[in-house]
């Protein structure tokens, strides 16, 4: 039976009411049978699954707790994947790099001329290439210098320190497509 199917059939037996059949149907074996098997089936199904989200998430606070030491607690931290969980168990200030564009990044690196990023560097250049954030990335590149600082596979923990020069960057992202004007 597919797994869609199984679902839908479960979902179907929990919106009718466990209990109204069982009050129904308290007599015949077939049906506490039924819902005896569905329980066990149920717990069996979800143990792989949530053995694997407890992993990754325990994974996630784990880089989150060792990216808090490394970055200072007054420092600004921009992040794509982990954001929500670095907000949550951390006391750094995380701004989501998604909801980033060439104007606000312009406006957070004025106002912290190092700031720190961490991102799937692989993900980004390869899935988010052309689009939000990967076109921030890009802007990054070509307005800070990018000092990678530690990795915790797939993430890589940088010091982003503002370029004086941005037109030293500028063939480097001609040559990866960006978007944005470039300041000469």
């Amino acid at each position: 039976m597919p797994r869609s199917q199984i679902e839908k059939t479960l979902v179907a037996l929990a919106g009718v009411g466990v209990s109204d059949l069982w009050q129904r149907f308290a007599r015949r074996w077939i049906v506490p049978a039924g819902v005896a098997l569905s329980l066990v089936g149920m717990s069996v199904w979800s143990y792989s699954m949530l053995g694997e989200f407890l992993t990754t998430q325990n994974a996630s606070k784990t880089i989150a707790y060792r990216v808090e030491q490394l970055v200072p607690q007054d420092a600004t931290l921009i992040s794509f994947g982990l954001t929500l969980t670095l907000q949550h168990y951390t006391r750094l200030n995380v701004v989501e790099l998604y909801y980033q564009n060439a104007a606000s990044l312009d406006d957070l690196t004025r106002r912290n001329p190092t700031v720190y990023v961490l991102l799937d560097v692989e993900n980004v250049n390869g899935q988010w290439r052309g689009h939000e954030p990967g076109v921030s990335f890009d802007w990054l590149m070509a307005h800070t210098t990018m000092s990678p600082i530690a990795t915790f596979p797939p993430y890589t923990l940088f010091k982003a320190v503002v370029n004086l020069s941005p037109r030293l960057r500028q063939p480097l992202l001609q040559e990866r497509g960006a978007r944005f004007p470039l300041p000469l």
